[in-house]
């Protein structure tokens, strides 16, 4: 994971070429800038929608109920029209931004390590295989939909979900697209893997 999640800015940014200095533009129906909610309203509707989401995400046992319970209710707010133009602060998304580092830098610990230092050669091994397997994967998919090369590699990034998240918002990429690939797989691995475990 950690791999995964310190290589995608080198990746957008060496091989795609991706300007960061610009901010994802709002999707087709979404409230424009004018239509937004209040900062300390945008703050409360999140920090309600967080809590709800978390609580019956739990309640409808959904796998991973702390980032799908939420982000289903988002969904359905926004398809109803009742997010009453929510957005979020600025400045709450450099500070998610800064806390997706902080939990990138923590998992390093000498224990982990030393724990991975055996299988070291060929976890490496694995993970550039799966990285070059799924921007392949990345590729076929932008030639499927219309999206750009990088819109398909971050859709297909094996994990490192919030850095995808961060790199889609800050390279104008489709946002949307991005993070329903996204949570497709993790769906699909979360239902997969208790299966594969047995076999």
């Amino acid at each position: 994971m950690a791999l995964v999640t310190a290589t995608i800015p080198l990746v957008v940014t060496l091989v795609f070429h991706a300007d960061r200095s610009h901010p994802a533009a709002n999707p087709a129906g979404s409230p424009s800038q004018t239509d937004s909610a209040p900062w300390y309203l945008s703050l409360m509707m999140l920090a309600a929608i967080v809590a709800v989401g978390v609580v019956g995400g739990r309640w409808a046992k959904l796998p991973g109920a702390g980032l799908l319970g939420p982000l289903a209710l988002t969904v359905a707010l926004q398809l109803t029209g009742l997010s009453f133009g929510l957005t979020v602060p600025v400045l709450l998304v450099q500070a998610a931004y800064m806390v997706i580092g902080w939990q990138a830098g923590v998992a390093f610990t000498r224990e982990s390590l030393r724990a991975i230092g055996r299988i070291l050669p060929l976890a490496l091994t694995l993970i550039v295989v799966l990285g070059a397997a799924t921007a392949g994967l990345g590729v076929v998919l932008a030639n499927v939909t219309g999206m750009t090369q990088l819109e398909g590699y971050l859709a297909t990034s094996p994990g490192g979900v919030y850095a995808v998240l961060a790199t889609a918002v800050e390279t104008g990429s489709n946002v949307t697209f991005i993070i329903a690939a996204q949570v497709l797989r993790v769906l699909l691995m979360l239902f997969a893997a208790p299966l594969m475990a047995r076999v």
